[in-house]
């Protein structure tokens, strides 16, 4: 089958000299979600400087919602928790309770939003807490968590962030990285990234438990390691941008031909 195609593009040289030891040619190009995260975020930067956004514009509908977590951010920081599974959730949970970061608000994105398991969580906390369905101009501003029970709004919410957990590092592997570390924010997960390319590229704090996830997030709370560890995620991305053009290059070309 790999023969078959006219062009093969990869994403790391490893993968190149894979191909090349059974006769394939390919080309290397960096991973089109570099640009589709890029795109995302410059799209969004305007809900981080903003204080009082029009939301009646038509064209800012579809973030109506997210102007509840403008207040609810207010001029507090954020740790966000995207794509979390039980037993990130269970350091985040243990996080909010001993009161690890305490000038940080959080917001908490699970991979299951079931029902149930976000009565669990809420149970769990005990501080004040919302799910973001539950969010009005009214109670936004005297919560400390807030609970993502919908999908499609993370890669927008990260925008508000100082910093972020990815899911997924205590199961099969890390969730997507990228989504956060677009923003200039330091990126935390679990042990389990050898399936992330960028994870292991851009290792910064791996956690593996509690403790590790409390002194990872101590240090982070200092502001210039926050800021430095951030914008290195940040030129990470954006130095790997232009794999969407090259591949749409190279599509034209056999297009014409």
């Amino acid at each position: 089958m790999l023969q078959s195609f006219s062009k093969i593009f990869v994403q790391s040289k490893q993968s190149s000299e894979l191909l090349h030891s059974i006769g394939i040619d390919s080309e290397v190009t960096f991973d089109t979600r570099f640009d589709r995260v890029y795109d995302i975020a410059r799209g969004n930067l305007w809900l981080k400087t903003n204080k009082e956004l029009n939301f009646d514009e038509r064209c800012f509908k579809d973030y109506s919602p997210i102007k509840f977590i403008q207040k609810f951010k207010g001029n507090s920081k954020i740790l966000i928790a995207g794509s979390t599974w039980k037993s990130d959730e269970e350091l985040i949970l243990d996080c909010i309770n001993k009161d690890v970061l305490k000038e940080y608000k959080y917001i908490i994105a699970p991979h299951n939003i079931d029902q149930n398991r976000i009565d669990e969580i809420i149970s769990s906390i005990k501080v004040k807490v919302k799910r973001f369905s539950e969010l009005n101009d009214e109670n936004a501003t005297e919560i400390d968590v807030v609970i993502i029970d919908s999908i499609g709004q993370l890669s927008t919410i990260y925008a508000f962030g100082e910093m972020a957990y990815i899911g997924g590092g205590f199961n099969a592997s890390v969730h997507n990285i990228l989504e956060a570390a677009i923003y200039g924010i330091p990126v935390l997960f679990g042990p389990n990234f050898k399936k992330s390319l960028e994870a292991k590229q851009l290792l910064s704090y791996t956690v593996n438990d509690f403790n590790s996830f409390k002194n990872a997030l101590l240090k982070l709370e200092m502001e210039n390691e926050r800021i430095a560890t951030g914008q290195k995620g940040k030129k990470f991305i954006e130095d790997r941008l232009g794999g969407t053009e090259r591949i749409v290059e190279e599509v034209n070309h056999y297009l014409k031909d």
